[in-house]
């Protein structure tokens, strides 16, 4: 079973039999944080460790499941500087390495096979088509999609690719045909899991909000600044109007 203690990076349901569990996580020793899969088959009541590669290391996984083969299982995982994609065919009891990524920069862009790390320790995220088994995209500060079961991956959107979608990717999940990507830039649709640049449509309308590390206050007039965390500055000032303001760089 799993200890107490252990820090969990995610869990998942295999979609035809929810009374199977996936957890992912890592064993920390003096050189590395070994990585560890663990599978249920009574709801969460008890694990047993499933088999994965020998030196596979974890900072931190995600799961990618889908209904299109429930059999199927995706788990992307931050093995030291670059990802790694492991897959399991058999509900999870055993995992083999699909693709060893080679990235390590921000962007994403100087990668052979697809996706870098960028900065995995704050955005990472995988969703598998649910009407295809071999659509997988996974992303950093970038988005990245296969259509060969995760052998090869393409930037779609973030630093690179044809979608404008924002860097920093924090959530990604498909319901039927309608996908979606939400980023440090809000969320962002498509109908076709992004296949098509045409029915892309960011979903931003009334979603506001900025990360401010620091204000500075007028004394003599009604005027604010804030400065917003690497996305520029701001300014509001009484004669700019109610909800105005004035993006500064």
């Amino acid at each position: 079973s799993i200890n107490p203690d252990t820090e969990i990076f995610d869990i998942a349901l295999n979609p035809a039999n929810p009374s199977i569990v996936y957890a992912v996580s890592a064993i920390n020793t003096s050189t590395t944080d070994d990585m560890v899969l663990y599978i249920s088959t009574n709801g969460g009541l008890t694990f047993t460790t499933a088999s994965i590669p020998d030196n596979t290391y974890c900072t931190g996984a995600r799961f990618g499941i889908s209904p299109a083969n429930s059999n199927y299982a995706y788990c992307i995982t931050l093995q030291n500087d670059v990802p790694k994609l492991l897959i399991s065919t058999n509900n999870g009891t055993s995992w083999t390495t699909k693709t060893t990524f080679t990235g390590t920069g921000l962007s994403g862009s100087n990668t052979v096979n697809g996706m870098s790390n960028g900065q995995g320790f704050y955005d990472l995220d995988i969703v598998v088509s649910p009407n295809n088994i071999n659509h997988v995209i996974v992303g950093t500060t970038t988005a990245f999609k296969s259509i060969d079961g995760g052998l090869n991956f393409n930037p779609i959107g973030g630093y690179a690719g044809n979608f404008a979608i924002h860097p920093d990717i924090q959530c990604m999940t498909a319901l039927g045909n309608d996908t979606y990507i939400a980023t440090d830039g809000g969320v962002n649709y498509s109908p076709d899991f992004f296949t098509n640049v045409s029915t892309f449509e960011p979903r931003n309308l009334g979603l506001t909000a900025s990360d401010n590390w620091g204000f500075g206050q007028g004394w003599s007039e009604d005027i604010v600044v804030g400065g917003r965390y690497h996305n520029g500055n701001a300014a509001l000032y009484e004669t700019y109007g109610l909800g105005n303001s004035l993006q500064i760089g």
